[in-house]
């Protein structure tokens, strides 16, 4: 028996480090798509079981009261099922997982005091390794995943995979929390209260005025897909010369995750007005922003642009949306500097660009829902629109690029509705 592995955030040091943080973002946004608590539960097991390459995979959720474990939802390449068992709370390495509330891998566990004879000898097969990690929500333990054997005569499970499934816990955690959270609300009638407040309180914090002087302006447009949105807009005016404009969105359609966001755009201002640099703003934003709200665990798509009119520089920092557009007379670039949304790994370091503003110029930048707004025919709005559309409206003042573009995309839709929240924000230099 291997012993067991508290989880840790991976470094990102390698193109396959990478790779594995996409999927693992990927899944992460998959398992948050849904507040339906029956779609949640079987999403996750699906996925985690293709992705880890197991045998099976078991979600188990935790009953407070009666201190007991009950096995929710199985996923078997053998077809058999244990949904409906029930174990008490402490049993082998399902209570061990629970109580230390920390990812574990076992090899060749029986005979050990964590083998589960009662379930593992139901499917009539021997286990040669087995891979676990908790569902924590609020700081407190509500399920456990367990996966059992790889595939194909595979290698045993490992260190990898136990941070890896500690990572992709984190995000079924809170799915799981969220749906359970809506059952609640939606059967007890105080949602549609909570809604209302949540969606009042995202209109008071965007800014009222964004910058119009002669040298600096700003536009903006946020489009929610429902009652809630999760994306935000801010500029915060740092001097004569300088100014700090962010465009941000978080992952999930919650109301938690709603609440979220304007947390990230409160403490994005907050220390825009106390930090000395662009990197001491993300950076620390990125350490403390996972703190805020326990359980919350997906990060902060944001872009951060520093503009000193005075010196003529663009400082920015872009941490997981898409790049935006700058188009300099009849240059058109992209402002490349893609780095990982705030709040996901709180080692992580940012690096800002800075760019010399020679000449003229205007910048849009824009949320994943802009880009991927599918008309009739399912063709996203795509980049290359985007492009055309930013050409053409390159003398317009920076609010009336941003209200056409709001309108462009709509008339793109056409008849189709609207799938995912859009946000963008267009600045001119001079």
């Amino acid at each position: 028996m291997k012993a067991a592995t508290a989880h840790c955030p991976p470094d990102i040091e390698t193109e396959r480090d990478l790779l594995d943080y996409e999927k693992i973002y990927e899944l992460g946004t998959l398992f948050n798509s849904s507040l339906k608590l029956e779609e949640v539960l079987g999403s996750i097991l699906k996925e985690l079981k293709a992705f880890f390459e197991a045998e099976a995979s078991y979600l188990w959720l935790y009953d407070e009261r009666s201190g007991s474990l009950a096995c929710a939802l199985s996923e078997s390449d053998s077809g058999h099922s244990l949904d409906g068992v029930i174990l008490p709370a402490d049993t082998g390495s399902l209570g061990w997982c629970l109580r230390y509330k920390e990812p574990l891998f076992l090899e060749n566990p029986e005979g050990t005091p964590l083998f589960i004879s009662k379930i593992d000898m139901i499917n009539n097969r021997s286990v040669s390794s087995v891979l676990l990690a908790p569902l924590v929500a609020e700081d407190r333990s509500i399920g456990i995943i367990r996966l059992v054997n790889k595939k194909y005569g595979r290698e045993s499970f490992n260190r990898e995979d136990a941070d890896a499934l500690g990572a992709l816990a984190k995000s079924a955690s809170l799915a799981v929390h969220n749906a359970r959270l809506y059952d609640e609300l939606s059967s007890s009638g105080r949602l549609l209260k909570e809604v209302d407040f949540a969606s009042k309180l995202q209109v008071a914090i965007l800014p009222g005025n964004l910058p119009d002087t002669g040298k600096l302006e700003a536009g903006a447009f946020i489009q929610a897909a429902g009652d809630l949105t999760t994306e935000f807009y801010d500029c915060i005016r740092l001097g004569e010369n300088r100014s700090l404009l962010a465009l941000g969105r978080v992952g999930g359609r919650t109301f938690s995750a709603a609440i979220f966001m304007g947390i990230a755009q409160a403490m994005i201002r907050s220390l825009a007005l106390t930090c000395s640099s662009l990197v001491e703003i993300a950076e620390i934003t990125n350490k403390y922003l996972p703190k805020t709200i326990r359980g919350r665990t997906s990060g902060v798509k944001a872009l951060l642009l520093l503009i000193d009119t005075g010196k003529n520089t663009l400082e920015y920092i872009n941490a997981g949306l898409p790049p935006p557009l700058i188009l300099k007379g009849r240059r058109l670039d992209f402002l490349l500097n893609n780095g990982i949304p705030l709040g996901e790994f709180p080692s992580a370091h940012y690096t800002p660009e800075k760019i010399k503003l020679k000449n003229e110029g205007v910048i849009l930048a824009y949320t994943e829902g802009v880009s991927r707004a599918s008309g009739p025919r399912e063709e996203p709005f795509g980049v290359s629109r985007l492009a055309r559309f930013l050409k053409r409206k390159k003398d317009l003042p920076a609010r009336q690029i941003a209200e056409d573009l709001r309108k462009e995309i709509f008339l793109h839709l056409g008849t189709c509705p609207q799938a995912e929240d859009m946000a963008a924000l267009a600045v001119k230099f001079k």
